[in-house]
């Protein structure tokens, strides 16, 4: 049985000659103006809305009515292709206590979900929000448009109380790494699944509200708003594959991506990777030739002791604006060899949110509920997905634990709709898909397939589970093949 491995964290440090920040625009709704002080974005203010010096606050509207500060036109500048976008606000007592769970800051975006009819423009701008959980503390989240496909990012969990004042940073690197920084703390890092520079936004700004229907406005008092603009990295290393290894391992290679983003091509690149113990030492001089990305492999040195292994690298090349140099710090990892005759201690659907906990009670297997990049009108996973995937799958191996994955079909409703179960009076079971229909058999090894093409040459990886529930048992589909069955 192959085992899970765990993914790594990476600190990103980057230095380029061409690099640089400029503020947009800011708003200080202290003053009782909705002007920018930087940049010339006037503002209207919906519903009840109101700027006085305790801030931008959003009055009691009916669901059914927008509320916040809205830009007359839409402002190309206001969503840049990479970005920082800070807030400081407050919570009043109904963002605790009310109704709604979902609290806007920012939003250019619209959608912070997957529409059922996916359009482009709902694929572009960008949107910073915070969500109430059930436990009290509140939820920084943020989404990118990419063009074609979006993301959604989870920030930091915290406790707060009403009036505490709180600054809120959400920055976008252009590339495919996010940062989230709550009041000047630590920052937490994801990686975006997509890559590349967020697209313009097709609807104006709002801030305290969302753009159109659904709206969640800011329970509280924004006081600030300030975004700057960041000028996108002249390349790119990331590591496509993984970074966790087990012991002893045959073979092992770290794999970087190295992509170009200049116009005019870099020259002369020369690629140093170190690590502690000599885990990593490399230096290479990839050429792209006719192609922006190459991709490199690193040997590892698997007999080490399992355990964390900082590394290094730094990338240096020639372009047209003068050198560029890159720096990142990156950690791998040796997880423990485990026998296949160890004891399972398994546990069924687990969110990844939840992974450190399951690990630490003893849990050996786990299985991953996995539906949400699955398009039911190509039948296919997003590409896209296998990061993330990857990551969970970094972590355990290298926690010496084994990824099982579970595709729940059930949860498309176009799917169970065209497979349904039927009742023994012959009426649809409109909650569940009958998963011995053969083809929706021949859908589910369809996704086995894809899955193990994805990400089944991991060493974490233990297979996938799909469309299986434990009450099909006691829970008969009076198909004509389900009566054959029986």
């Amino acid at each position: 049985m192959k085992m899970i491995l765990r993914f790594l964290s990476v600190s990103l440090l980057i230095f380029a000659v061409s690099g640089g920040e400029k503020i947009v625009a800011r708003w200080d709704f202290t003053t009782g103006k909705t002007e920018s002080s930087i940049g010339s974005f006037p503002l209207k203010l919906r519903g009840k809305t109101q700027v006085s010096e305790k801030g931008l606050t959003t009055g009691d509207s009916p669901d059914s009515k927008p509320e916040g500060a809205v830009t007359p036109k839409v402002y190309p500048e206001l969503s840049p292709a990479a970005f920082r976008l800070t807030v400081r606000f407050r919570l009043s007592e109904k963002a605790f206590s009310g109704k709604k769970n979902m609290f806007f800051l920012w939003d250019n975006k619209y959608l912070h979900y997957r529409h059922t009819k996916d359009r482009a423009e709902h694929n572009r701008g960008f949107m910073l929000y915070l969500v109430r959980l059930k436990n009290g503390s509140f939820r920084a989240q943020a989404a990118i448009g990419f063009g074609t496909k979006s993301a959604i990012f989870f920030g930091p969990d915290w406790k707060t109380s009403p009036g505490k004042n709180h600054t809120l940073s959400f920055e976008y690197d252009g590339i495919g790494q996010v940062r989230f920084q709550l009041d000047g703390g630590r920052k937490l890092e994801r990686t975006s699944a997509i890559r590349g520079p967020a697209a313009p936004a097709f609807y104006p700004t709002v801030i305290g509200d969302r753009v159109f229907s659904g709206y969640y406005p800011f329970d509280g008092e924004i006081s600030t708003v300030e975004l700057v603009s960041i000028d996108i990295p002249a390349a790119d290393i990331a590591f496509p594959v993984r970074k966790s290894f087990r012991r002893n391992e045959k073979n092992a290679l770290v794999k970087l991506a190295v992509t170009d983003y200049t116009s005019e091509g870099l020259k002369n690149l020369r690629v140093t990777v170190s690590g502690k113990d000599r885990i990593v030492s490399a230096v290479l001089n990839p050429e792209f030739k006719d192609k922006t990305s190459v991709l490199l492999n690193i040997p590892v040195r698997t007999g080490l002791l399992p355990g964390n292994y900082p590394c290094s690298l730094i990338l240096k090349a020639d372009s047209a604006c003068g050198p560029v140099e890159i720096r990142k710090n990156f950690t791998l990892r040796i997880g423990p060899v485990r026998k296949d005759g160890d004891q399972i201690r398994f546990f069924w659907l687990i969110s990844p949110y939840y992974y450190e906990r399951i690990r630490d009670l003893g849990f050996t297997h786990l299985l991953n509920t996995y539906f949400g990049s699955l398009d039911s009108r190509t039948g296919r996973f997003s590409e896209a997905s296998a990061v993330n995937r990857r990551e969970l799958m970094d972590k355990m191996l290298a926690d010496g634990l084994v990824y099982l994955e579970s595709s729940i079909l059930a949860h498309d409703k176009s799917i169970r709709t065209k497979y349904p179960r039927i009742r023994k009076n012959g009426t649809k079971n409109p909650k569940n898909l009958d998963a011995a229909n053969p083809a929706a058999l021949e859908l589910c090894v369809s996704l086995a397939k894809q899955a193990a093409a994805m990400i089944g040459d991991h060493p974490a990886y233990g297979g996938v589970l799909s469309s299986s529930e434990v009450r099909d048992g006691s829970h008969p589909s009076f198909t004509p093949h389900q009566k054959k069955a029986f």
